[in-house]
């Protein structure tokens, strides 16, 4: 009950005050469950792609960071094939920036922003073969993780806008 009504607080803080390229909302009455859009960073190999997520958070969110799954297939260091977002790098990333618990939405969808335009600043890597690739051939990596976001996440309104 107390995750619920802090999401319900923090959900009317983001629509009153919202990100530019972050959209994020309820599933439905189920607070606990969330879907989120975020536009690609402009320095990043994901320009031009609007990513789709579900977050998951738990009875006893703002002390444990929620589960993250990648709904648009994505070529990234700590995202696994199925999609899922590696937990440990997202606390490590987390705490790495300072923060600890208790985490806030707010705080949570800016770091999610912040894994697309540093992939590389974790220091777990839940996927051997892309962290491999991105220190052997970083112009490899970045090829392939623009050509899987023009495959797979493309926004059709930026590339005729400026892609």
């Amino acid at each position: 009950m107390e995750a619920s009504n802090r999401l319900r607080q923090e959900a009317a803080d983001l629509r009153n005050n919202p990100f530019a390229d972050i959209f994020a909302g309820p599933v439905s009455e189920d607070l606990l469950n969330w879907r989120v859009m975020i536009q690609g960073p402009e320095n990043s190999p994901y320009k031009y792609g609007l990513f789709h997520l579900q977050v998951e958070h738990g009875v006893d969110y703002a002390s444990v960071v929620p589960d993250v799954t990648f709904k648009t297939k994505i070529f990234h260091p700590m995202v696994e094939s199925s999609g899922k977002l590696c937990p440990w790098c997202l606390k490590e990333w987390l705490v790495d920036v300072g923060l600890v618990p208790p985490y806030n939405l707010r705080t949570l969808l800016q770091t999610l922003r912040s894994l697309l335009e540093n992939p590389y600043s974790c220091r777990s890597h839940l996927t051997t073969e892309v962290r491999d690739m991105h220190q052997v051939n970083p112009q490899l990596f970045e090829a392939t993780a623009k050509e899987w976001t023009g495959r797979y996440a493309c926004d059709e309104r930026h590339m005729r806008a400026g892609g």
